[in-house]
């Protein structure tokens, strides 16, 4: 069994573990900047937007259990990760749709619909990748490593497309400025400096 092929999807770093608001305007805030009703609403839409993000990377990024010693364990814990994933997924849609519901402005509802339509791209590749490991054949070496192989790259194909969710929030200067006070966007921005930004790709092995 190509070890390394599995080690793949084990080792890849979910890109959204990268999603941080920058650094923007001032903390700094004069009178007719201090937080209002509106702004208190905003900060917390923001921040409900940026804990879903969270969730699904916390899901996503851990390490996938398994030795790779036996196809059928693996098969197994692959298929279980792919699936735990894709229902992270979905219920990071539905927080979306959910968030659209009620925003603090219209770009906050548009940037909840870019994200959600996004967020559905993703899940049906991830759904995907999950059925090309369920069709392999753990009897089968080559066949199942290839199986693997295919759903690894589809699997990261989809998280490579993903941008950084908090760019839909600096497309609004206030949105901007909510991220900065939201601790859930503060989290992210943290797990950015512990978390590498790129994936780690092992080179297959015999």
């Amino acid at each position: 069994m190509r070890r390394g092929l599995i080690s793949t999807l084990c080792l890849v770093a979910f890109p959204l573990a990268a999603c941080t608001a920058n650094q923007g305007p001032s903390d700094m805030t004069s009178p007719a900047d201090r937080p209002s009703p509106t702004a208190d609403a905003r900060v917390q839409w923001v921040d409900r937007y940026c804990g879903t993000t969270l969730s699904l990377t916390e899901l996503v990024s851990r390490p996938l259990q398994t030795s790779g010693q036996d196809n059928a364990e693996t098969k197994a814990a692959l298929s279980q990760y792919l699936g735990d994933a894709s229902s992270g997924l979905d219920r990071a849609i539905t927080d979306m749709r959910e968030l659209q519901q009620a925003p603090p402005e219209k770009a906050a509802g548009d940037a909840a619909k870019r994200t959600e339509e996004t967020l559905t791209k993703i899940k049906q590749g991830m759904d995907d990748a999950k059925a090309k490991v369920d069709q392999a054949d753990p009897a089968n070496a080559e066949q199942f490593a290839e199986a693997i192989q295919a759903a690894g790259a589809e699997y990261t194909k989809q998280l490579g497309q993903f941008r950084d969710p908090t760019e839909e929030l600096r497309v609004n200067r206030e949105l901007e400025r909510a991220s900065q006070q939201a601790p859930k966007c503060r989290e992210l921005s943290a797990k950015r400096t512990a978390t590498p930004t790129s994936p780690t790709t092992p080179s297959p092995t015999g």
